[in-house]
């Protein structure tokens, strides 16, 4: 306790409720924590402690013991939230109610390696007044002291470019302008197309910046064409798809690819690209999921790079491609944008490229989200 407030807890929630901490009663140790309605506006108030998912293990449970006084009109419990969107319990379905003296409660979640970040705490819905001490995180059983390492996926073990993508662009004229905008589109095509890239075999992030030096060399078309061929060759066989389809004609929203018969590539990279699109992945993609419910696209494993107030051109590019990919695969709307999605990548490349600071950098960026005209995106933090 600092300051009559408990160390890197938060209280979240709304309602007329107050948060306290109490030296006499308390279950263990010297202090418990307070949950109390203090006026007619009750919603809802929770107390919250966030720790790193850096562990492994296949069961997180939460242990701790609640003391209650007159609630009504909802409940208590403990909570738990395995972030992004693995596991979630609140106690909803067993609350406490009324009137009770100290009792062990548990939640049990799943956890998995897609998890970031647990959080945990008491909840008090409705009316009355609880209190919350002793809580305890196991792993499988075992102490968070002793809980197994996480596995890492080898894109979070590609640490290359963590600090910087060693790109820099000298000059930019027409040709590499249209180059960069093929390569935009070919690296968004082969991220969520390309089965290897859907096993998270590689960091595709990362991955851009490995292949741009030699790119940025490349002397002509038939050049460019080869160094692309060759570029994902190297991510491995597909194997023939038996489950991939068609896309039926009364399809409302069809994925756009016209652009691969129109942009003058070579037989060998054109074919190449139709065999990927005919034997695409299928299932299970490390970087795309569905929303439980809803089923809205969860851009999952983006790294945010949230340190990076101001990236180098190299991460500008990248955040560049990530939207405009996004957009082009994801968004259900993007045909009644005033403008074609298509011509937008190369119109806003130079934009990014040569933004000059932060500032300049986060209304490039505010521009193109504008020109979806969705108010679903933008810039926070």
């Amino acid at each position: 306790i600092e300051n009559q407030e408990a160390k890197d807890w938060t209280v979240f929630g709304n309602g007329d409720y107050k948060i306290s901490y109490d030296h006499t009663i308390h279950q263990n140790g010297k202090t418990s924590g307070v949950i109390e309605s203090i006026g007619p506006n009750v919603e809802f108030n929770a107390l919250a402690y966030k720790i790193p998912a850096d562990f492994g293990g296949k069961k997180i449970k939460l242990t701790g013991y609640i003391k209650t006084e007159n609630v009504a009109g909802g409940w208590a419990g403990l909570w738990m939230r395995v972030d992004p969107q693995v596991a979630f319990d609140n106690m909803k379905s067993r609350g406490i109610t009324g009137t009770t003296d100290w009792k062990k409660y548990e939640i049990e979640l799943d956890l998995n390696n897609n998890a970031t970040s647990i959080i945990v705490g008491g909840i008090l819905v409705g009316t009355g007044k609880i209190w919350v001490d002793n809580l305890t995180i196991t792993i499988d059983g075992k102490s968070l002291e002793n809980a197994p390492e996480k596995k890492l996926t080898k894109p979070q073990l590609d640490k290359e470019f963590d600090h910087g993508s060693q790109i820099t662009f000298t000059t930019l004229n027409k040709t590499q302008l249209d180059n960069l905008d093929l390569l935009g589109k070919i690296w968004g095509f082969l991220k969520y197309y390309h089965p290897a890239i859907a096993k998270g075999n590689y960091n595709w992030d990362y991955e851009l910046f490995r292949i741009l030096p030699n790119y940025q060399k490349v002397k002509n078309n038939l050049e460019r064409d080869e160094l692309l061929v060759n570029w994902i060759n190297n991510l491995g066989e597909v194997e023939p798809c038996r489950s991939c389809k068609e896309t039926p004609n009364d399809a409302v929203l069809k994925p756009d690819l016209a652009w691969i018969d129109k942009s003058g590539f070579s037989k060998a990279l054109t074919s190449t690209l139709k065999y990927i699109q005919a034997n695409r992945s299928q299932g299970n993609h490390y970087y795309i999921s569905m929303n439980p419910g809803v089923k809205n696209p969860d851009f999952t494993n983006e790294n945010p790079y949230s340190q990076m107030t101001y990236p180098d051109a190299g991460f500008r590019l990248l955040a560049l491609y990530r939207y405009w990919n996004i957009i082009q695969y994801f968004y259900p709307n993007r045909h009644l944008t005033d403008k074609d999605w298509n011509t937008t990548l190369s119109e806003y490349i130079p934009q990014f490229i040569n933004a000059k600071n932060e500032l300049e950098y986060e209304l490039a960026m505010i521009q193109i989200i504008a020109d979806v005209k969705d108010t679903h995106a933008n810039l926070w933090g």
